[in-house]
């Protein structure tokens, strides 16, 4: 029988209801085993923890109270849909409103790649050339700034004495590119493929 919270009913004696009450703390007692210690554990400090969280994937994000943050599961949005944790946060000054849920363990690790930390930061990386003809784009715009990115040479042999600068600009679609030139250790430029990471929100 499933939990019924009508028993006992008001005018219901002892006798009718007691299978029932039975039942309602069968149903409980279940219910409150699933992924905590036992009910009755006679463990020091057991009663009432939980060993393990499991979530059902939700179809939708889950709203959020003013003064809290909601954890859930919903399958991500990059590469293949899978289940993944997310986090929305309560509006504040670092998640203003609306405040956008949050993918916390999805990444996408071949090149180029992206995640977002717990944060709201999200990391991008990749492979590319050091060609000013030829601005990089990030795969994915960041949404407020980019504010850092790293470069170093990838290129074997002469060219590993190659050092590489960036600038930062606002492409097409406002996406955010950057414009790569290398040069040599004689000052001669050259075209060096190149790693990058980058760091925004």
């Amino acid at each position: 029988m499933a939990y019924n919270n009508a028993i006992p009913a008001p005018g219901d004696l002892l006798s009718q209801s007691q299978d029932d009450i039975l039942k309602n703390f069968q149903a409980i007692n279940t219910f409150v085993n699933i992924n905590h210690e036992a009910f009755n554990s006679v463990a020091p400090h057991a009663q009432g923890k939980h060993k393990q969280i499991e979530m059902p994937v939700q179809a939708a994000a889950v709203a959020t109270d003013p003064t809290q943050w909601s954890m859930y599961v919903k399958n991500n949005t990059l590469g293949v849909p899978a289940p993944a944790v997310w986090l929305t946060p309560p509006v504040s000054a670092q998640h203003p409103a609306p405040a956008n849920p949050i993918d916390i363990t999805t990444a996408t690790m071949a090149s180029p790649g992206r995640c977002t930390l717990p944060c709201g930061l999200v990391l991008q990386w990749g492979t590319g050339t050091a060609d000013p003809a030829n601005p990089t784009v990030f795969p994915t715009a960041f949404a407020t700034a980019c504010i850092h990115v790293m470069i170093c040479s990838r290129d074997p042999g002469a060219n590993v004495n190659n050092f590489v600068q960036a600038l930062l600009d606002i492409g097409a679609n406002n996406r955010l590119r950057f414009t790569t030139k290398s040069y040599s250790r004689s000052g001669a430029p050259s075209t060096a493929s190149i790693y990058w990471f980058a760091i925004g929100y």
